[in-house]
């Protein structure tokens, strides 16, 4: 969809297979192809969705499992290959520095720092109007109650 020069898109990736994981590395590279061929790096482009990827594992001790199709190498690769070739950058790494991370949980036990699968992308034009990007966890509170970190809803304000 584009409205005022604003292109906006949302995707849902294939969560995969550990026993085999091409399908899921050829819609990676299909959705790079496609976003290369329909745009310029300098648009203001918002590409946004469950990608199912893990770029860093952030939960339990033991570490990720030995085959993950969202911690998989080849994945995570494929997944900065389409920010690399599109111009596209996680906007959500963009909030402010005093804000406390929300992937965070603190127990009685522990503190868990918890992944997640969604990301906002922008490009360079989105970059510049200064987008403030949240999840917002007290609708998702409601929705899942203690797993309130699953499928919180994305929120942007993406200025004038």
């Amino acid at each position: 969809m584009e409205v005022d020069g604003l292109e906006f898109s949302s995707v849902y990736a294939p969560y995969g297979k550990s026993e085999n994981i091409q399908p899921k590395l050829d819609w990676f590279e299909c959705l790079t192809e496609h976003l290369n061929s329909t745009g310029s790096r300098a648009a203001q482009r918002v590409l946004c969705g469950d990608f199912n990827v893990l770029l860093e594992w952030r939960v339990g001790p033991g570490g990720p499992p030995k085959k993950s199709p969202v911690f998989c190498k080849d994945v995570r690769a494929k997944f900065r290959k389409l920010q690399d070739c599109t111009g596209l950058h996680d906007l959500y790494k963009r909030r402010p520095p005093d804000w406390e991370d929300p992937f965070i949980f603190k127990g009685k036990q522990a503190c868990l720092k918890f992944s997640r699968l969604e990301y906002m992308l922008g490009t360079q034009g989105v970059i510049d109007r200064d987008p403030v990007v949240r999840f917002d966890f007290d609708y998702s509170i409601i929705k899942n109650g203690i797993f309130y970190w699953v499928r919180a809803p994305i929120v942007a304000d993406l200025g004038d």
